[in-house]
């Protein structure tokens, strides 16, 4: 993510900070503020990405209307994809071929 932002441009999606983030930044963009040394400001802003992120992520996992709904998603795939979900490789699980 940070090489992104250190080629990023006004219009990049993580430059379209809210108040909060602008705040962080000095009213830069994080690519502004990154280009002007200021890394600790763009780390806090996406440290605060990332937890609000996982909060986020936490309500829904604990929300049983929000997973019944993609539970239904799931299985509607399911039956209208044979093989679905896919098997995992037995070198993506670690195991080798016999």
């Amino acid at each position: 993510m940070l090489d992104r932002i250190a080629h990023g441009d006004a219009t990049s999606w993580f430059n379209q900070l809210g108040a909060a983030d602008s705040e962080r930044t000095g009213g830069r963009t994080l690519t502004e503020a990154w280009h002007g040394g200021d890394h600790a400001a763009v780390i806090a802003v996406l440290d605060a990405w990332d937890s609000a992120n996982a909060a986020k992520a936490e309500r829904l996992r604990n929300d049983p209307e929000f997973m019944a709904r993609i539970e239904a998603i799931r299985s509607e795939i399911a039956a209208q994809e044979p093989g679905w979900p896919p098997r995992k490789s037995r070198a993506a699980i670690g195991e080798r071929p016999a």
